[in-house]
């Protein structure tokens, strides 16, 4: 397994703003489970010295809200793995116009990947010592997942892939992201 990150070149004026007053609560992708309703496109911006020919050099945007990923990624990740996902449309607006074609990844599937053993954490709250956790270091646990793709039961802000979903991700140069066996010093 591996926990999917940002790759190190990605640059910090790359990260995309998710439009929090037009969009659905961005914390419903973050629940494993699917958006129903209407959603026509979910809308985020980007301000600045950034043009849409760099913004489009990128597969995979991480944003303050979901992410989002090109068609070139959405293509694969539906062949890969059609049943860990749920792809919406997403408008990227870069200065008042418009990036191509992308889609926020919705993923389905939650599952633990962490080794707590070999974690290092602190509570989040103080007054719940069993309740969510800041990880300072983070380590996989040494199985098998039953998903491709998934959010981390332990903590739901981390995405972790199979070997062969990371593989074949690298394999067909999606840019942007990359993938680690662990996290130190978080």
């Amino acid at each position: 397994m591996k926990i999917l990150v940002p790759a190190d070149n990605y640059p910090e004026n790359h990260w995309v703003k998710y439009d929090h007053a037009h969009n659905v609560d961005y914390m419903e992708f973050s629940t494993g489970k699917k958006i129903h309703g209407d959603v026509a496109s979910v809308i985020f911006n980007v301000k600045g010295r950034v043009s849409i020919a760099s913004i489009k050099s990128y597969d995979y945007l991480f944003s303050d809200g979901p992410d989002v990923v090109s068609a070139h990624c959405a293509r694969l990740l539906r062949d890969k793995c059609p049943e860990d996902i749920q792809l919406l449309p997403a408008k990227i607006i870069v200065n008042d116009e418009v990036a191509g074609e992308y889609f926020v990844l919705n993923i389905l599937n939650k599952d633990f990947a962490f080794d707590m053993k070999n974690c290092v954490y602190v509570p989040l709250i103080k007054t719940m010592p069993d309740g969510p956790k800041k990880f300072k270091k983070i380590s996989l646990l040494n199985k098998v997942p039953a998903f491709d793709i998934f959010r981390a039961s332990e903590s739901r802000f981390y995405v972790v892939l199979s070997d062969r979903l990371a593989q074949n991700l690298e394999a067909e140069s999606v840019k942007g992201i990359r993938f680690v066996p662990d996290l130190d010093e978080l």
